[in-house]
């Protein structure tokens, strides 16, 4: 009787604790890191959307739009020194994550990601992130 009385309380116990304080132990589940327009490059003749930092890991992308073929690239400074990470075909609210510890570098110890498409994605396509 005691055994099922401790178990109890250790139930009550462990649901007592606030869900909000197991997700911010950093659990492995997405952090949500904003969603980025795409941007016309003139020079290149494609698009790209603003770097994402990241610590490492996975990063997943998810497009609002059927925007067809894009390419995830990791920046570093300097000319012509971004790193390809992988392609997809993305049809709408379709998402492609990729593990991007290998890019993680600078003195930030930061990953800096963004996507490129090379075709006009139209108006209101974006690329949301998560982390």
């Amino acid at each position: 009787m005691k055994k099922i009385g401790l178990l109890l309380v250790a139930l009550l116990m462990l649901c007592s604790i606030p869900v909000s304080s197991v997700a911010a132990a950093g659990n492995g589940g997405w952090d949500y890191q904003g969603w980025r327009d795409f941007y016309y490059n003139y020079t290149y003749d494609w698009w790209d959307t603003t770097n994402v930092q990241s610590t490492g890991g996975s990063v997943l992308i998810q497009a609002n739009s059927a925007i067809g073929y894009v390419e995830m690239w990791e920046h570093d400074p300097g000319s012509s020194n971004d790193d390809f990470v992988g392609s997809v075909n993305l049809s709408e609210w379709e998402s492609k994550y990729w593990n991007i510890n290998s890019y993680v570098d600078g003195s930030n110890n930061r990953a800096e990601v963004y996507v490129r498409t090379y075709q006009n994605p139209g108006n209101y396509a974006a690329i949301y992130f998560w982390d």
